[in-house]
């Protein structure tokens, strides 16, 4: 595959599909998305995408966000886009009801309007917050990695 010049030095992302004998493969250029926000019964805004909690851009960053203020106990994850029919892309824990360590922990990205992400449909895993109070939270949506401290 050629790249352009436009396309050169630039992250990409790859999905590979070997499930049933059919090898396939998707190349594409990464573009950071531009908002993130923390939905969840631990968020300030609960589950309602409407009102989910808006993370702040890195300005030196394009893939960093983050984020500071009061979280209860509950569940936590992170919406890129708040589509209403919560068929959007997401940032979750790779493993369901994980509990936030306070060091660099890995995520799991899936779109779940995005055609070769249609076997995470069903995916639907949550930080589990087990106190209330004041959190930083650090996302590089590049790195697929998120810190989540208790101040």
């Amino acid at each position: 595959m050629l790249l352009s010049e436009a396309e050169s030095n630039k992250p990409y992302k790859l999905y590979l599909d070997i499930t049933e004998g059919e090898e396939k493969m998707v190349m594409s250029v990464f573009t950071p998305y531009e908002n993130m926000y923390l939905v969840g019964s631990a968020a300030p805004g609960g589950w309602d995408l409407g009102n989910a909690s808006p993370m702040t851009l890195d300005s030196e960053n394009p893939y960093v966000f983050s984020w500071t203020g009061a979280i209860t106990a509950g569940e936590l994850k992170f919406s890129c886009d708040k589509q209403s029919d919560w068929n959007g892309a997401w940032f979750m824990p790779v493993e369901a009801d994980r509990v936030p360590t306070g060091e660099v922990e890995d995520m799991l990205f899936t779109d779940k309007s995005a055609p070769e992400y249609a076997d995470y449909m069903d995916v639907d895993m949550k930080w589990n917050i087990q106190s209330a109070g004041t959190y930083t939270i650090t996302l590089d949506q590049l790195k697929e990695t998120v810190r989540i401290v208790k101040q």
